[in-house]
């Protein structure tokens, strides 16, 4: 089993709970309001999702559009030990984000 801790980010003003772990070289932060009834930032849900490096192969790049926006972002890593740690810590958002919204939504 691994360690869980629960953290808290803002996004826009919103306080909300988050939980994090560590993987093989990696640190994965994940949490959200769960769906709010809105589409929009004022009215919406709220998630959250950060990765670190700890060590190891891994390479974190921003996605810029041709106006020089920052759209997204890219991840890679190298080794059978970075891709499993890739995995685990997208997994572990995704399990993180689908729970809260259950819980939410409940």
């Amino acid at each position: 089993m691994y360690a869980v801790k629960e953290k808290q980010a803002c996004i826009n003003g919103v306080l909300f709970k988050t939980f994090e772990r560590k993987t093989t070289g990696l640190r994965i932060e994940a949490g959200t309001t769960g769906f709010k009834g809105g589409k929009e930032r004022r009215r919406g849900g709220r998630a959250y999702v950060s990765l670190e490096s700890l060590g190891g192969d891994f390479c974190f790049l921003p996605v810029i559009n041709e106006k020089k926006k920052v759209v997204g972002f890219e991840i890679a890593a190298s080794g059978d030990d970075g891709v499993e740690a890739v995995r685990k810590a997208l997994n572990f958002a995704c399990d993180a984000i689908h729970d809260q919204c259950l819980m939410v939504n409940d």
